[in-house]
């Protein structure tokens, strides 16, 4: 995978994240909600994890408790995109095939039931944004039972609508 499409996967999921946040917003009690107080949570606690593991330097994100109310959580959730576009830019194809060291592969592959082989970086950013979306249809999903009707975030819709910037509001 080239940086050009790790670049539109990445500005996508952004979009993405955003237009979930706001579908979450203008459903009354959806951001009260335990369950999706902690997919959100979790969601983007997997992306700063990531993050700090390519920057060199892992260290475990704040848990959601640490946060003191949901505006607190968005607006962490959304310094994300700044840190990890500047990231992202950063790389070249070499980078993007060097191994990188999960520190939690080994208990997560022994579930699964394996062994874990290293990843390269172009591996673990579409991680990132698979895992991300997986547990964004979880949101929506919630949102729904709630009552509301989450926004679409498929990444065929960021393409039809010209491939849009985020709008967080």
């Amino acid at each position: 995978m080239h940086r050009g499409m790790i670049d539109e996967l990445f500005h996508a999921m952004e979009w993405s994240d955003a237009r979930m946040w706001s579908g979450a917003r203008k459903t009354p009690g959806a951001l009260d909600d335990k369950r999706v107080r902690e997919l959100i949570h979790h969601l983007h606690m997997v992306q700063r994890a990531f993050l700090s593991v390519w920057r060199g330097k892992p260290e475990r994100p704040p848990a959601l408790e640490d946060f003191t109310d949901i505006t607190t959580l968005e607006l962490w959730a959304r310094g994300y995109y700044a840190e990890a576009n500047a990231f992202i830019a950063s790389l070249d194809d070499d980078a993007l095939n060097r191994p990188v060291i999960l520190p939690w592969a080994d208990r997560i592959a022994q579930v699964a039931g394996g062994s874990a082989a290293p990843p390269t970086l172009a591996e673990t950013l579409v991680q990132v944004a698979m895992h991300t979306a997986h547990h964004r249809a979880q949101v929506s999903a919630r949102v729904r039972e709630l009552g509301g009707e989450p926004m679409l975030v498929d990444f065929i819709v960021w393409v039809w609508l010209s491939k849009p910037r985020a709008e967080w509001t």
